[in-house]
């Protein structure tokens, strides 16, 4: 073998070595994200369920705490003569 086939393999075991280097960080990367993402979707989620289940605890603690409200106090009933009268018999307010 001579020195320029020698140097020849070594340079094309080189460049082989350096695709397969590439292939595996991109590949690395790829699992390294779709980890982190998996892990930020579901911190999110529990944080999300948690969120809610204290907000229905708040609303239901000042639902309780709340007091009942009164009941509207009862209106007399209008007289048949008002209501029978047609919009421009009504006596004017702002005229008195």
């Amino acid at each position: 073998m001579s020195t320029a086939h020698l140097f020849v393999e070594t340079v094309d075991a080189i460049r082989s070595l350096g695709w397969a280097l590439a292939v595996w960080v991109v590949l690395l990367a790829a699992v390294a994200s779709l980890a982190l993402w998996t892990v930020l979707v579901t911190v999110a989620w529990a944080c999300r369920a948690v969120w809610r289940g204290v907000a229905a605890a708040l609303a239901l603690v000042q639902r309780s705490q709340a007091p009942e409200p009164l009941p509207e106090p009862h209106k007399p009933a209008q007289t048949r003569v008002a209501r029978s009268r047609p919009s421009w018999a009504q006596p004017d307010e702002e005229a008195a």
